[in-house]
């Protein structure tokens, strides 16, 4: 079959993919699979040629065939995938891996073929050989991977040669490649020969290979070589499916190593090892559990803790996969494979303070542990103290969260199950970002596929007999909310709130469901009441369907109805119409309804903070309308810094009255844009979005009296939509063809809020000694007694960040660009 007509030196098979000779070599490996099969052993995979490079290398001496990345490409997708499929070997049936070659190339025929849809439905993973890896980082394997994450890689063949029986040597190698390897997401590790004799042999062509067992056939006797107990302590723990974990070192130590897993019974295995001539003090922290211990100089350890009734704390915490798209940093990406999650908060010992970053650099809420009294030594050029008083506590926070739009459940809905349930978990379990105060549209918002309303094309049906739920709601908020309940470590305390964009077109004066228009008639007339009405029918369905609603707001950016632009569902409200419609139908339907402020909290306003204090003004001053009103809620898109003290009007108007920020999102549906992150973190921590002005500010009331921040969409696809009007940016872009979703980094700076600042967590005053240009911080106390601050650093310098509260002292560095969360009790 081969150009040179040999088996050695090299050589290709003749002609090209697709003619006969590459079609008898597919039908080879289906004789084999059959074979083997007949004598009762059936083949998990097949690499489709070893060390392919040997094409040209006329030196190998010993059986070779040589491929291209593109002829392994098209002889997949041309021959061997379809006649493997046709004879029973599907993907679903036997795993067929590229390459099997070594590290140094490993990237480019990832890229050729794995990029290709074809020949890649074909392919379980790439193998990869290990001869040539101190010739190419092992971050070519992170990069293999990020081509397609659902594809592994596995290390499939390492071997030394030329050794005496008993070198140890090979111990050491084959341990440092492994947890390099294993680093480096690589997902198995085989050696070559189990055994050889004495000489290294047998081996056709002469030369010789090391291998774990020697055997010593004229004695009758092996010998088990130091690479197999070095092996061991690899295959001997780590059970199949077991899950590499994070594992930060304090300092890194020259020459020692360290990896660790989660085996499938919940078994923690921590493999350590030590290359250098020294005795190393080992010391594994996770929760409240330390253990040291001394590991010998060269000597490989693997430690196990196997605890069942435990299991449930024994997170396993997954590392991003990073992706780069060009905007500034990256995105971590979620397929069904992998996908980087987050610890539970675990209460820690007194003295001990944790810290979480997320960095323009690429941290991702990484985690370290430090103590106070700890000041290392560092480069920073500026710094900033901090004191935190824990006897002045100013508001109690309600939450954070995002909201559950059409556009986000479509999204949701095109993964597959497992991708499904991870998104939800991602934002509200307790290895998420733990969201709890959330919004959903009442009937349709720009972000559905189609405007709609309950009760459309029913003119004149003032007993809104005609009044339903849609699929909309079926398929894509219900589900997916309920989902949200199962996951949520709050579960009681999970808030949903709905928001109407417009009522029905035939009860406005424009008969449209988009371009602003208003009801029809006043306040006491029967659009109003039959308005009023609409929000009970749409909380009994809810309520019916299993979940209860905790709050609306009155309508979305009542500001709209003399903006003959708004080219989505919307609808207007003056401060005077809104105040009349709440005291003589709103409030005295839903109080009938059994709906009263003890059941309902209903929120005023629900646009921008330019003119929240006027709204304010006018309704929380009438007493009939006030004593319906719960809060008043805002958004994000008119945050100026000569409007920020509007917020501290509208408490100073009734300072009962709780405000919430429930709309906040960008208008570019962009992949790895870090300024968002920034915007946002600003937002949150003093409501302003221009940092310039902020040292003029640093000493007043930072928060301004808002009690919880909500995000739009929380999952939008790659155009930012659907949106049957526009489009946007979501902290997670789902990417539904190629069945992942990424998170951005906007992801995890909300979860630097909304995962530690717990519900009925108070904001605490926190002093600058001095305060630094664009530098903000704020600190809470959790219910549970831990302290929170958090420290955003949109600078283009490393900061020296100093924690002070009464005896306690803590300094470390807050990156550029960075954002932290330091927790203590």
């Amino acid at each position: 079959m081969k150009n040179n007509s040999e088996l050695i030196h090299g050589g290709y098979i003749k002609g090209q993919p697709g003619e006969k000779y590459y079609k008898a070599f597919a039908k080879y490996f289906v004789k084999f699979l059959d074979a083997y099969k007949s004598n009762g052993l059936d083949f998990w995979g097949i690499t489709i040629e070893n060390e392919p490079k040997a094409g040209d290398q006329k030196s190998y001496d010993f059986n070779c065939l040589g491929f291209t990345p593109e002829l392994e490409r098209d002889f997949i997708k041309k021959d061997l995938g379809p006649t493997l499929e046709a004879a029973g070997y599907g993907p679903n049936k036997l795993d067929v891996m590229i390459f099997d070659d070594q590290r140094t190339q490993i990237l480019r025929w990832a890229n050729v073929i794995l990029k290709d849809k074809d020949a890649a439905k074909y392919v379980a993973g790439t193998a990869v050989h290990w001869y040539d890896d101190k010739a190419a980082p092992a971050t070519e394997l992170d990069k293999t991977h990020a081509i397609d994450p659902s594809k592994y890689i596995i290390n499939t063949e390492s071997s030394n040669c030329c050794h005496d029986v008993g070198w140890w040597g090979n111990a050491e190698e084959y341990a440092r490649d492994i947890i390099e390897d294993f680093n480096h997401l690589t997902a198995g590790y085989l050696t070559w020969n189990m055994v050889l004799d004495m000489v290294g042999g047998p081996r056709w062509c002469g030369g010789k290979a090391d291998a774990p067992i020697a055997v010593d056939a004229p004695k009758h006797e092996y010998y088990k070589q130091p690479s197999f107990y070095s092996m061991g302590q690899f295959s001997k723990f780590l059970a199949p499916d077991s899950v590499k974990i994070g594992i930060n070192e304090d300092k890194a130590v020259k020459n020692v190593m360290s990896t660790a897993f989660e085996r499938p019974d919940g078994g923690i295995v921590v493999i350590v090892f030590n290359q250098s001539d020294d005795t190393l003090d080992f010391t594994i922290k996770e929760g409240n559990n330390h253990l040291t211990h001394t590991v010998k100089p060269h000597a490989i350890q693997t430690l196990i803790r196997i605890n069942l009734c435990f299991k449930a704390t024994m997170v396993a915490r997954q590392p991003c996969v990073h992706r780069d798209y060009g905007k500034g940093t990256t995105v971590c990406v979620c397929n069904v494979t992998h996908c980087d999650d987050l610890d539970p908060l675990v209460k820690t010992p007194k003295g001990v303070v944790t810290v979480f970053e997320t960095s323009k650099s690429g941290d991702r809420l990484e985690k370290t542990e430090l103590k106070f009294g700890a000041k290392p030594e560092t480069n920073a050029k500026q710094k900033l103290d901090v004191t935190v008083d824990r006897t002045k506590k100013i508001q109690k926070i309600m939450g954070f969260g995002g909201s559950f739009t059409d556009a986000t459940g479509y999204n949701i809905r095109n993964l597959p199950q497992k991708l499904q349930d991870q998104l939800i978990s991602d934002y509200f379990s307790d290895r998420g970002l733990e969201y709890n105060l959330n919004r959903l549209p009442i009937g349709g918002s720009d972000f559905s596929t189609h405007a709609y309303s309950y009760d459309d094309d029913h003119k004149g049906d003032f007993e809104l007999k005609y009044w339903n739920l849609t699929a909309d709601d079926h398929n894509y908020k219900i589900p997916y909310m309920k989902a949200a309940l199962q996951v949520s470590p709050y579960k009681n305390k999970v808030k949903f709130f709905g928001s109407p964009w417009s009522a029905p077109a035939w009860m406005k004066n424009n008969s449209q469901l988009n371009h602003g228009g208003f009801l029809i008639g006043e306040p006491g007339g029967p659009y109003y009441k039959t308005f009023a009405n609409y929000f009970v029918k749409f909380l009994d369905a809810y309520k019916q369907n299993g979940l209860n609603i905790w709050g609306i707001t009155i309508e979305n950016e009542p500001g709209a109805g003399t903006h003959l632009d708004y080219g989505f569902n919307s609808m207007g409200f003056t401060p005077e119409l809104q105040r009349d419609f709440l005291k003589k139908d709103l409030g005295p339907i839903l109080e009938a309804a059994g709906y009263g402020r003890d059941k309902l909290d209903v929120m005023i306003f629900d646009d921008q903070r330019d003119k929240i204090h006027l709204w304010a003004d006018t309704i929380l001053k009438d007493k009939d309308a006030a004593k319906y009103v719960s809060g008043t809620a805002f958004h994000f898109y008119a945050n100026k810094p000569e409007n920020v003290g509007n917020l501290d009007k509208t408490h100073e108007i009734d300072p009962n009255r709780y405000i919430l920020n429930t709309e906040a999102s960008h208008n570019v549906p962009t992949l790895g844009f870090w300024d968002f992150l920034e915007d946002f973190s600003k937002d949150i921590i003093i409501f302003m979005i221009y940092p310039e002005i902020i040292h003029n500010l640093i000493h007043k009331d930072l928060n301004h009296w808002t009690n919880g921040w909500v995000h739009w969409n929380m999952a939008l696809n790659l155009t930012g939509g659907p949106d049957w009007a526009g489009s946007a940016g979501a902290p997670i872009i789902v990417n539904a063809t190629g069945q992942e979703y990424y998170k951005n980094p906007t992801f995890y700076g909300l979860g630097h809020f909304s995962k530690f600042v717990s519900p009925d967590s108070v904001r605490l005053e926190l002093k600058e000694d001095k305060p630094l240009d664009k530098v903000l911080t704020i600190a809470f106390e959790r219910p549970d007694g831990g302290v929170v601050v958090i420290v955003l650093n949109p600078s283009n310098d490393e900061i020296d960040f100093t924690i002070n509260e009464s005896a306690n002292h803590l300094t470390h560095v807050i990156k550029a660009h960075a954002i932290q969360t330091y927790i203590y009790y």
